[in-house]
Order: structure tokens, then C-alpha cells, then sequence
């Protein structure tokens, strides 16, 4: 399960700036670059940390585009039955282990012995998805370590107190067993919010931490592919969250998507790597004017972005840097080439 629930929740307005990385220049907005994110074909680092979200997906990503964001990221979180999938890159991936924050969920799908001295971040509700309660964990773990440099002293890392917080952010709080782990074979049952592990957590991850949730970039592995309805979760995310931090990506072995807010924004594209194939499409309110350059096949004012009109599918980028200026939020989508990634 990577995906299950149906969280009806009251998180940030979709529409809210905060955190947004804007491009420089006149007319200048929101500013995508996924090679910079993750430090593909040459881009030097974007110089803002990034969090890697691993989540339980029958459609793994390919193995080099799992590692190459893992090297990259600064901030590891696993969900639910994760490890188990990706096992082999806490002992493949140096220094993978000081980076990981912890595997979160309701632990109905963690097999014993998976991911052993990584704390596990008990959140037992079926309101919320595995990505959802990621991403509360890695922002409040964020807003914590913001808050407690501020202040001059240490955050609390615990389980315990990484649950409830991301509770609360979930709107869902009130549930006791927040941050209860589960007992191994044989073994007393473990109290509540107590913790597998101390948080092994080195000092750049925590460095990165204290910059506070707006300062990352995200990219999710996992939440592409399988079941339809899944997807359609992830997707979501990408509207709940949109502007609370710096960007937000869903990566598969063939696919890159990121939400566009309303605005002018510019995505700056890392061939091979990413396109040239390439999509703008609705999601939502249909937006009433959209406007793109370096595009094969350019949308105006004169064309309707919408489901039962028209959908930008199978474009074509003519350049490495694509414009659109939308007033409603638009997905971007682009084709990925993780073969490339081997040459690097």
C-alpha cells in the first residue's frame, strides 16, 4: 500500500506563494530545473537542499534514477513497505543511512527486519495516504529544526513527537497511538512513540533541515505507476502542497510531472535526460488562458487547456527552456531518459 485513503484534509491553500522558487528576470515566476534538483546531466546543485520521498509502488523506478536522486538528496524519507523495496540502497548508496529521517506510515506493510536502525515514524490513521504523511513529517521535521536553530537549541526528532506534529498538520490529531512502533517476533510490545533507533541523522542532513520546508526541493519515487487511483493521490499532492516547497516532482522510470501554479512560470529542461517529448495538461479548474513558448506546438490564448477540448499530450520541446504563463494551476510533464543517467 503506498496510496490508500482518501484524506479529506485542510492543509495549505493551493494558490499560496510561500516557498516558491521564483526565476529572476523581467516577468519573471515560478522556476522549475529537475537536473539541477537532482544534479543530472552536469547541472550544478540548484544550492537548495533536496528531500527524496521513497514510497511503496509495484512500478519501481529504474535502480540508476532511484540512486541518482538518492545521492543527491540531502533529506531521506521511506514509507510504509519501502524499505523493502529499496533495501539494497541503504547499503548501496554511501552514506544513505546518516540521510534517511525515518520510514512513516501505519507499518501494515513493513516486513521484520526491514531497514533496521532507521527510526520508524508511527502513524497509524487510514485518512491519510503514505505520501501525505511523508510529506507532514518531512515539513514539520523541517519547521522543528528552523524553529530550534531560531531559538539557539536542539529539535525533537523523536517518533512520538514527529507523529503528532504531522498529525496536526494533517488535521487528524487525537489519534493515541501516534508514534507507536510495532514489536518484532517474540518481543514486548513497544510503548508508544518510542523509537526503533536513535534518529542517525548527519550533521548536513540536519544543516539542511534547519533552512525550513520552503527551502526544498522535492522528488517523489513511487508514487507514479500501479493502480490508476494511486496515481490520481499523487496528483493530488502536487495541488495540496503546491507552495510549500521550493518545487515538487513525481518521477518514474519514464515520466517527470510537476505542478505549474498560476503565473508566469519557466521550466528549464536537462536533455537527454529530460524530453524533448513533452505535455501541459488541466488539472482542476480548466484555466481560461494559456500561453506557451519552445514548444513544437505552442498553446494561445486561442486554444481551451481542458478535459472534453483540448490536452497538450506528446509536445515537443524546441528548446531547453519551455515558458508557460497559465491563470489556473496546469500540470508539466516530461518524458525521461534514465539510460542516460549511466553515462554521468
Amino acid at each position: 500500500k503506498h496510496q490508500d485513503g482518501a484524506p479529506q484534509l485542510p492543509l495549505p491553500e493551493p494558490q499560496r506563494r510561500r516557498g516558491v522558487t521564483m526565476a529572476a528576470g523581467p516577468g519573471a515566476g515560478v522556476d522549475r530545473c529537475l537536473g539541477e534538483a537532482i544534479g543530472a546531466r552536469g547541472r550544478p546543485p540548484a544550492g537548495r537542499p533536496l528531500a527524496v520521498l521513497m514510497l511503496n509502488s509495484p512500478d519501481e523506478p529504474a535502480r540508476g534514477l532511484a540512486a541518482a536522486c538518492l545521492r543527491r538528496a540531502d533529506v531521506v524519507v521511506f514509507g510504509d513497505g519501502a524499505l523493502g523495496r529499496y533495501g539494497w540502497a541503504l547499503e548501496g548508496v554511501d552514506g544513505l543511512r546518516a540521510k534517511v529521517l525515518g520510514v512513516v506510515g501505519d507499518f501494515d506493510s513493513i516486513v521484520d527486519g526491514d531497514g533496521r536502525g532507521v527510526m520508524r515514524i508511527g502513524i497509524p490513521s487510514q485518512d491519510a495516504n503514505d505520501m501525505f504523511k511523508c510529506l507532514a513529517v518531512l515539513k514539520e521535521a523541517a519547521n522543528a529544526c528552523a524553529g530550534a536553530a531560531a531559538a539557539g537549541s536542539v529539535a525533537d526528532l523523536s517518533a512520538r513527537r514527529l507523529a503528532a506534529a504531522a498529525l496536526r498538520c494533517l488535521g487528524l490529531e487525537g489519534d493515541a497511538k501516534a508514534g507507536t512502533e510495532p514489536a518484532a517476533a517474540g518481543a514486548p510490545p513497544a510503548a508508544a512513540g518510542s523509537d526503533v533507533a536513535a534518529p542517525c541523522i548527519s550533521s548536513e542532513c540536519a544543516k539542511a533541515l534547519t533552512l525550513g520546508p520552503g527551502s526544498f526541493d522535492v522528488v517523489v519515487l513511487g508514487g507514479l505507476g500501479g493502480r490508476f487511483d494511486h496515481e490520481a493521490q499523487s496528483l493530488n499532492a502536487l495541488v495540496v502542497w503546491e507552495g510549500e516547497f521550493a518545487s515538487m516532482w513525481l518521477l518514474s522510470t519514464f515520466s517527470a510531472v510537476t505542478l505549474l501554479p498560476a503565473g508566469a512560470s519557466r521550466v528549464r529542461l536537462s536533455p537527454p535526460f529530460e524530453g524533448p517529448t513533452c505535455g501541459v495538461i488541466p488539472i482542476g479548474e480548466p484555466p481560461s488562458r494559456v500561453v506557451t513558448t519552445g514548444l513544437r506546438w505552442n498553446l494561445g490564448p486561442e486554444l481551451k487547456l481542458a478535459y472534453g477540448a483540448c490536452v497538450s499530450s506528446s509536445n515537443h520541446a524546441e528548446d531547453d527552456v519551455v515558458a508557460v504563463e497559465t491563470d489556473r494551476p496546469v500540470l508539466f510533464t516530461a518524458a525521461l531518459d534514465c539510460d542516460s543517467l549511466a553515462a554521468e
